[in-house]
């Protein structure tokens, strides 16, 4: 059961969803297995242990690009 459910699983990522809302960036500590990460926003922040479908790449928004 567990093997199926990892077919559909993210590969990877920083971002955290959480409550419907991104949190980021978030660095990956550790990998703790195929599935489970600990991740930590800043080095003075609490470490969260979180599946890996919560978490998918974290690409900085640049709000000025393209403007003229």
């Amino acid at each position: 059961m567990k093997t199926r459910y990892d077919l559909r699983a993210n590969i990877g990522g920083f971002q955290v969803n959480e409550k419907k809302s991104w949190e980021a960036p978030y660095t990956i500590v550790t990998r703790l297995n195929d599935v489970m990460y600990r991740i930590q926003k800043n080095p003075q922040a609490k470490m969260k242990i979180v599946h890996i479908d919560k978490l998918t790449p974290y690409q900085e928004s640049h709000p000025n690009e393209g403007v003229t």
